[in-house]
């Protein structure tokens, strides 16, 4: 059995540098507390980078961020590019986020990464939107942590986080980095996008060759992950593709057989 216990703090301030060090502070302090009870193979102990929240106005500026790590530069000052700005300001309700595609970010380093945005509307009068807020999910780990989760530590088996054009967003594989395009049969992409699995359910698998190996494919719609959602926002939302690539033998030629 696997238990996950997941810990976390929230702090508001005017100075995003004041309410980062006293995020910094609670992490330090909790990690010396659990650090000590760690052992490899059965408890194990992560931290992952916080999250961005730029903080925008009316125009795009940025007038304030939490989040971002010691020594980076500071965005604030900074401006959202003005399609994204345009589609905050059109969001009808406070239910409503607008979600850019995955690629690179400099409010994540200038690595690729989804940013969820949605408005700031005035007190008084709810039709205004005087801002925005993005949430910069924290991609790199967090992506692969869950890919990581569905493996678990098998040697011949690979997982992939994809778009439907095969483009690579995350992978246990280290020969595969974001951006990098992942080769594979476009068909059954297609069908699992399509739903075309057994019952519907959008799911699909099949044996091919893959990197000079017998493989066994399994490719399915991701399901999402807290900010890293589909279904309920189809509509919004960039299309994920999970796969899994199973291994079990090296192509030989005819005559070695």
């Amino acid at each position: 059995d696997l238990l996950t216990l997941s810990l976390g703090a929230t702090r508001e301030g005017a100075d995003a540098a004041s309410v980062q060090a006293s995020l910094r502070q609670v992490l330090d302090e909790t990690l010396k507390q659990v650090r000590p009870s760690a052992q490899p193979g059965q408890m194990d102990v992560r931290t992952g980078a916080f999250s961005v929240y730029p903080r925008y106005d009316r125009n795009g500026r940025i007038v304030a961020s939490t989040g971002e790590p010691d020594g980076a530069p500071g965005s604030v000052g900074a401006h959202i590019d003005a399609a994204t700005l345009g589609r905050v300001c059109a969001l009808r309700s406070e239910l409503d986020h607008y979600p850019e595609p995955f690629a690179p970010s400099a409010l994540y380093g200038g690595e690729s990464t989804f940013i969820y945005h949605a408005a700031i509307r005035h007190p008084d009068q709810g039709a205004t939107v005087v801002g925005g807020i993005g949430v910069v999910f924290d991609s790199r780990p967090e992506l692969l942590n869950m890919l990581r989760g569905g493996v678990a530590g098998r040697a011949d088996m690979q997982a992939f986080f994809i778009t439907p054009e095969r483009r690579v967003l995350s992978a246990t594989d280290p020969a595969y980095a974001p951006g990098d395009t992942l080769d594979l049969d476009a068909s059954l992409l297609a069908a699992a996008g399509a739903g075309q699995g057994e019952s519907g359910s959008g799911s699909v698998s099949c044996i091919m060759l893959h990197g000079g190996q017998y493989v066994i494919a399994a490719c399915t719609r991701a399901s999402g992950y807290r900010e890293f959602r589909a279904g309920a926002n189809a509509d919004v939302e960039q299309e994920v593709l999970s796969v899994l690539i199973q291994s079990f033998g090296d192509v030989r030629a005819k005559s070695a057989l």
